[in-house]
């Protein structure tokens, strides 16, 4: 930005930048500078959240279809297999936490609604 504006001939708000910039560097030593690291903001972390529960949703999702498969084949051959029967039964378990999996992820997304709804009405979407 400086050279921006030495280039710009605003020579007087140049030095006020780089003064204003070298007291923030002193003021916090330990900080790595100026800006937080993309790993420290809050939209980061809110993301991961996000994503974290959009993949446990797809991970219960892909259990629950495969409960549904071993269950129907199971229930067309009831003695296909005892491995099958085996799977099924500890998969049962996976359409419910395929519910807890949606609520965690409205949850995770919930914070956003407010100023997704906030950018709508003032027309900037």
């Amino acid at each position: 930005m400086t050279p921006l504006l030495r280039r710009e001939g605003r020579d007087l708000e140049a030095s006020v930048v780089e003064s204003a910039l070298a007291a923030v560097g002193t003021e916090n030593p330990g900080k790595p500078g100026l800006f937080k690291s993309r790993w420290q903001t809050p939209a980061f972390r809110s993301g991961q959240m996000v994503f974290i529960s959009g993949l446990i949703l797809v991970v219960f999702t892909i259990t629950s279809a495969l409960w549904l498969i071993c269950v129907g084949l199971l229930r067309a051959k009831p003695d296909l297999s005892r491995p099958m029967n085996w799977l099924a039964s500890y998969l049962g378990c996976a359409p419910a936490l395929l519910s807890l999996s949606c609520l965690a992820l409205f949850a995770s997304f919930f914070p956003y609604s407010r100023s997704i709804a906030e950018y709508s009405l003032s027309g900037r979407l």
